[in-house]
């Protein structure tokens, strides 16, 4: 899709269905807490030096997320734990089929 194709004259823009970066964040099959360890998607290790800049107060991934507690579905003590560092965080490995292409086609 172009940029052209966002809008028009006689059609908006802000119809057009999009795909979230991260992703949902609820979706447990991407970020889960689980058995004490907050698993999450391997993009927050890809773009871990982003997090490191500060986002909204956020130094890492796990005060990233626990911005987004609600969405994960994490209680207040866990999100406050998250951000002291006293969880452990393991990234799950990416799906690699996501950028997978059939042969002999783009």
């Amino acid at each position: 899709m172009s940029i052209k194709d966002l809008g028009s004259l006689f059609q908006s823009p802000w119809k057009k269905r999009v795909i979230l970066l991260l992703g949902d964040l609820s979706g447990r099959t991407r970020n889960r807490f689980e058995g004490g360890v907050l698993r999450i998607s391997s993009i927050f290790k890809w773009y871990r030096r982003s997090f490191e800049k500060t986002w909204r107060g956020a130094h890492n991934p796990g005060q990233f997320l626990a911005l987004y507690r609600h969405s994960l579905g994490l209680p207040v003590d866990t999100a406050n734990r998250l951000v002291a560092g006293d969880i452990a965080i393991e990234f799950l490995n990416d799906d690699r089929r996501l950028n997978a292409t059939t042969r002999g086609k783009p």
